[in-house]
Formats: C-alpha cells, structure tokens, sequence
C-alpha cells in the first residue's frame, strides 16, 4: 500500500448566469444538466479540477460541492456568497 494519498480529482466545469447573480458547477462541459434559469442563461467560465484535496478556484469548500454534485449532478450557489462554506468534516 502506498503512503500518497489517492487523487481523487475530477475534472469539473464553472459556470455564471448570464445575470451573473448565480454560479454553478458540474461534470457535463456543455452544462446541460444545469437547472434553466428563469430569465438568463449560464455561460462557461472556467475549467478546473474537484476533489477532495483540491482547492478550488473561487475559494468555497469542495466538499459542499462535490455532495451536490452527487445528489443532483450540479452544484449551484448566489455569486455574492463566494465565501468558503462547510464543514470540516
């Protein structure tokens, strides 16, 4: 057994509605999956990886994220809650 710790990593994609009042996050690049937002339309950011012990790119926790994504298949939240989130668990 090896001492690294598995890499568990995804790579994931980030989006912004058109509004740019909402972010989302999931693992379909075309962001098909996302919900419709009622009056705009999501539109790719960026690229990065997910997992564990990743940090992301926007500084929320990846935890949240990746319980969202496994519930729904996306993750979404209000862009001006761009602070970290979670638990340390």
């Amino acid at each position: 057994m090896s001492d690294h710790i598995r890499d568990d990593a995804q790579k994931a994609f980030l989006f912004v509605n058109s509004a740019r009042t909402l972010s989302a996050v999931t693992f379909d690049r075309d962001g098909r999956n996302l919900p419709h937002p009622r009056v705009c339309q999501w539109n790719f950011a960026q690229e990065f990886q997910l997992g564990v012990q990743e940090v992301t790119p926007f500084g929320i926790d990846p935890e949240p994220i990746l319980r969202g994504m496994a519930a729904n298949g996306y993750f979404v939240w209000p862009v001006e809650n761009m602070q970290p989130f979670g638990t340390s668990q």
